[in-house]
């Protein structure tokens, strides 16, 4: 397992199409992260193309969202993938994620989980 700590984000590759990203708590997300960590997923990955890859992405607690993000421009950049599955246990953070989903622009399912466990079984259907 290759695993890679950047900003507030560990980003580990569980298997060949399958990446696991962790969140601490408090984490501010903003446009310059996430088109960075996209590299990231890109060389977890070993290539630019995205769409067979299985993203689970998990939130430790609550999650900052800098004004420039929350105006919606990176929702229309989100690379195809086969699916994303959003983890929090944060009530806070879930509802947010789910207002963004209902916004992002792309052609994957995207589902919203209180537990790890949930969503990998979500994302092994894919």
């Amino acid at each position: 397992m290759s695993s890679v700590k950047f900003d507030s984000a560990e980003i580990s590759l569980l298997e060949k199409n399958l990446i696991h990203t962790v969140y601490e708590d408090n984490c501010l997300l903003n446009n310059k992260h996430l088109e960075d960590i996209r590299d990231v997923y890109t060389k977890l990955h070993g290539h630019e193309d995205l769409k067979d890859l299985k993203l689970l992405v998990e939130f430790k607690g609550d999650i900052n969202i800098s004004k420039n993000l929350s105006e919606g421009g990176i929702f229309r950049r989100i690379r195809r993938k086969t699916a994303e599955a959003f983890v929090s246990p944060s009530a806070q953070t879930r509802e947010y994620l789910k207002g963004a989903k209902a916004i992002i622009l792309t052609e994957h399912p995207i589902e919203v989980f209180d537990t790890v466990g949930e969503a990998m079984k979500w994302l092994r259907r894919f």
